[in-house]
C-alpha cells in the first residue's frame, strides 16, 4: 500500500486524494485552512449549509465545487486541517504545525498542491488599511459575506476582478470604478500570438460565455472604467481616502477600499525549499515547479491553469505516484485546458506593476525597502537577487519573499536589461513559514 502525503486541499489536492484513496493508497492530506476547497472553493461546505444568501451570490463558478468537496470529505482519507507545512526535504520528509503541535511525516510519496497566490501590485501607500488583493477580498466574502466599505475601486485586469465584481453586485454591493493599468509594450500581445491561441479559446468557450456575462453585468451597472492608467498613488493618513492616477489626464477618486489584481502566480516557496527544479514561464511571467522522484507537483504550483485543470493534474499526479497508468483521455483533457489558458494569458498579460510604481513605493513590505533604495543597491550589487537579499534583507521577512520577489525580479530586469530567466529565483530555505522556538522544543521526532 502506497503511503501518500498530500500538501494542500484545493482542487488539485482533493482530486489527488480521492483518486489515490480509491486505488488503495493510505492517504493523509494536510492543509492550513479550516475547511477544504483551496482559494476557489474556500469555505464551500459551511457557506452552502449555513450562509444561503452568500451561497447564491457566489454563483455557478463556486457551486461547481460541491461534488468534489463532498467526495473528498466522505472518502477514506486522513484529513488534517489547520496544519501549516513549515519544512519539506527532497526525500519527502515533511513537518507541519497545527493545533496539536508539530508533526513529522516520512511518506513514500508526496504530492505538493500548494496552489497559487496573487501577484503583488506595489503602489505608493499600498500598506494602508483598506488596500488588499481582489482574491483576498473574495476570500473574506466566501468566509462570512464580508463586503468591503465603499467607495470600492478595483485596480487591475483579468477574469477574477470581473467575477468578484459580479459577486459583489449579487450581494447588493457596488463597485465605484475599474482602473485598468497600462500594459508595458514588452508585454503586449502580438496579433500572431493571439491568433496562435485562438484554438484554445474554442476549447474554453464555456468559460468565455461566463466571462462575457460578467463583463455585460459591469456595463449594465454603469461602472466607470479608466484604461491605460499609470502613476498610481493611494492617499490617506490612517486609512485609504482617495486614489490618484493618470490616463490622458490626472484623476483622483474617493475610496475607502482599493482592491488590486495583476493575475496569480504559483506558490512555489515549499517546492523551492525542498530543492525541486524551478522553471520560468515567459508566457505567464512567473516561476513554476517540477516534480522529482518522490515529490509530485499538482495544480497551479506547476503553472497556472485553473480549477478544472488542477483537478485533472491532481488525478494524474496520484496515478503517477502509485505507478498506475494515466489514460489518454486525461492527458487530452489537460492539453485542452492548457490551450485555453494560453489564450487567457495572451488576453490578460502581466502588467509588470513594479515598473509603474514610483520611487517612494515600498517593494519589500516586511523590511520597508523602497523602490529607490532597491535601485541604488542594484547599481552597486548587480542582478543577483540573493545579493540584494544579503544587503537589504528582502525575502527574509515573514512572507519569505512571496510578496516582494516578483517585483524585485521585475525591477532588476528593468534596471539591468537582464532577462528574468537569467536573474533566477532567490534562494528559499526551510522553515517555509515562521516557527517559534517553543514549537521546536515540542517537536515530535517520531515520524508518521
Amino acid at each position: 500500500m502506497t503511503d501518500l502525503l498530500i500538501i494542500g486541499a484545493g482542487p488539485a489536492g482533493m482530486r489527488a486524494a480521492i483518486t489515490a484513496s480509491s486505488n488503495g493508497a493510505d492517504v493523509t492530506v494536510v492543509d492550513n485552512r479550516t475547511e477544504p476547497g483551496g482559494n476557489i472553493y474556500a469555505f464551500h461546505r459551511s457557506t452552502r449549509t449555513l450562509r444561503p444568501t452568500i451561497w447564491n451570490a457566489l454563483g455557478s463558478t463556486y457551486h461547481a465545487g460541491t461534488q468534489l468537496v463532498e467526495q473528498f470529505l466522505s472518502a477514506n482519507i486522513k484529513y488534517l486541517p489547520r496544519n501549516a507545512l513549515w519544512h519539506l526535504d527532497p526525500d519527502g520528509t515533511a513537518s507541519v504545525k497545527g493545533p496539536n503541535g508539530i508533526k513529522t511525516f516520512a511518506p513514500q510519496k508526496v504530492i505538493l498542491a500548494t496552489g497559487a497566490l496573487e501577484r503583488p501590485m506595489p503602489m505608493e501607500n499600498w500598506t494602508l488599511p483598506g488596500v488588499m488583493g481582489v482574491g483576498a477580498a473574495q476570500i473574506l466574502l466566501k468566509s462570512g459575506g464580508e463586503l468591503p466599505k465603499g467607495p470600492i475601486i478595483i485596480v487591475g485586469n483579468g477574469p477574477l476582478p470581473l467575477l468578484y465584481a459580479s459577486q459583489i453586485m449579487n450581494m447588493g454591493g457596488k463597485i465605484d470604478a475599474f482602473i485598468i493599468p497600462k500594459i508595458p509594450r514588452s508585454m503586449l500581445t502580438t496579433v500572431k500570438d493571439l491568433s496562435g491561441s485562438l484554438s484554445g479559446a474554442w476549447h474554453g468557450k464555456h468559460y468565455l460565455i461566463k466571462g462575457m456575462a460578467y463583463l455585460l453585468k459591469r456595463i449594465t451597472a454603469n461602472v466607470p472604467v479608466y484604461r491605460n492608467a499609470s502613476n498610481f498613488q493611494i492617499l490617506g493618513d490612517e486609512y485609504v481616502k482617495t486614489i490618484r492616477f493618470k490616463t490622458n489626464r490626472t484623476h483622483e477618486l474617493a475610496a475607502e477600499t482599493v482592491l488590486v489584481h495583476d493575475g496569480v502566480i504559483p506558490n512555489i516557496n515549499p517546492a523551492a525549499a525542498a530543492g525541486l527544479e524551478l522553471k520560468r514561464s515567459d508566457q505567464q511571467d512567473c516561476w513554476f515547479a517540477k516534480s522529482n522522484d518522490t515529490i509530485s507537483i499538482a495544480g497551479d504550483v506547476g503553472g497556472i491553469l485553473g480549477a478544472k485543470a488542477a483537478q485533472i493534474s491532481g488525478e494524474i499526479a496520484a496515478l503517477t505516484a502509485m505507478d498506475l497508468p494515466v489514460s489518454q483521455n486525461l492527458k487530452t483533457a489537460l492539453i485542452k485546458e492548457q490551450k485555453f489558458r494560453q489564450f487567457i494569458d495572451h488576453l490578460y498579460p502581466s502588467i509588470g506593476s513594479a515598473n509603474l510604481a514610483n520611487d517612494q513605493t515600498l517593494i519589500c513590505r516586511c523590511e520597508a525597502v523602497s523602490k529607490q533604495t532597491m535601485i541604488s543597491s542594484i547599481t552597486n550589487t548587480g542582478s543577483d537577487p540573493n545579493r540584494l537579499k544579503t544587503y537589504l534583507r528582502c525575502g527574509m521577512g515573514p512572507c519569505q519573499g512571496r510578496i516582494c520577489s516578483p517585483s524585485i525580479e521585475t525591477i532588476i530586469s528593468s534596471e539591468t536589461g537582464e532577462k528574468k530567466q537569467n536573474i533566477g529565483f532567490h534562494r528559499i530555505r526551510n522553515p517555509i513559514v515562521p516557527v517559534t522556538l517553543g514549537e521546536l522544543m515540542e517537536l515530535d521526532t517520531k515520524t508518521t
